[in-house]
């Protein structure tokens, strides 16, 4: 297998703190395409008024 990417479901108060609630998570799942950044999504994102 060749390069692939992991993700991961953390519960975290902030963004900040989801790498360190990350880095202590044993469950990873393998995604068969490469990966070249790290990204943060929102489980529920909050819509902005206008």
């Amino acid at each position: 297998m060749g390069p692939a990417g992991f993700q991961t479901i953390v519960h975290a108060d902030s963004s900040i703190h989801v790498l360190e609630q990350a880095v202590d998570c044993d469950v990873w799942d393998v995604l068969d395409i490469p990966i070249t950044s790290s990204q943060v999504f929102l489980k529920d994102p909050i819509e902005e008024e206008s």
